[in-house]
């Protein structure tokens, strides 16, 4: 038990200087930008990784088919998309090369669930029966709660694959999984004609902005109304705990 406990106490530090190193990167703010082969398209991802600025110059029709500015769009967005993954992903590879962190102190305060339910088992009565009751209690909230994790995992997995779509005016489309990842753009080819390159970026920004945007509000608060919202809500309140194993609180 005692070699256990030193193992565990290992793993914790080592994951304490990981997720600071891993932190501290996550919060660093990245832009990122990119352009088609022929510079006729740029697309610039702010910090945050919305779209900040694309611009279709003047000279698109010089480089590309009405048919296909759709398709260069959406591949210079995504390799906006990648230049800033990849500066993430080279920052973090940087840090965690980096001499690790002092690992933080775990001082308990005696106001974590664990702690205050520690507390509900020890005035609990002894002997076999009271063992048998917070027992099944047990196995049957472990088994709702691995049931309940299941569905979510469904619901998640469902809404990643529902598109969204938004339209500006009846000329420019946007179609984006629920991800918000960017499935295509479309261009009434009649309307490119005679549209302005400023017209065209600022429409396909409005398009581009308003799809990943009902995506995004399709994922808020993916957990409500979902029965594992219930086991966390429980799992987070030693008093709902308690009493669903069956212990008098």
């Amino acid at each position: 038990m005692g070699a256990d406990l030193e193992r565990l106490a290992e793993l914790r530090e080592r994951l304490d200087r990981v997720v600071q190193v891993a932190g501290s990167a996550a919060v660093a703010p990245r832009d990122g930008e990119a352009a088609d082969p022929s510079g006729a398209v740029h697309v610039h991802l702010g910090a945050d990784g919305e779209l900040a600025t694309l611009v279709v110059s003047e000279t698109w029709r010089e480089h590309h088919a009405p048919g296909s500015l759709g398709a260069v769009v959406r591949d210079t967005f995504i390799a906006a998309q990648t230049a800033r993954a990849t500066a993430a992903a080279e920052e973090l590879a940087a840090r965690l090369a980096e001499p690790e962190p002092t690992t933080r102190p775990l001082v308990p305060d005696g106001s974590s669930t664990a702690d205050r339910l520690q507390r509900i088992l020890a005035d609990q009565p002894s002997g076999p029966h009271a063992a048998s009751i917070a027992m099944t209690g047990l196995e049957g909230f472990l088994t709702e709660a691995l049931t309940a994790l299941d569905d979510a995992a469904r619901e998640a997995e469902r809404r990643r694959h529902v598109e969204h779509t938004a339209t500006v005016g009846s000329a420019v489309a946007a179609r984006v999984d629920g991800a918000g990842h960017l499935i295509a753009v479309e261009y009434d080819e009649r309307w490119l004609a005679d549209a302005s390159a400023f017209t065209i970026s600022l429409e396909t920004t409005e398009a581009i902005s308003d799809a990943r945007a009902a995506a995004a509000a399709s994922l808020d608060e993916p957990l409500a109304g979902t029965a594992l919202a219930d086991v966390a809500r429980t799992i987070d309140d030693p008093v709902l705990l308690a009493q669903r194993l069956g212990l008098s609180v």
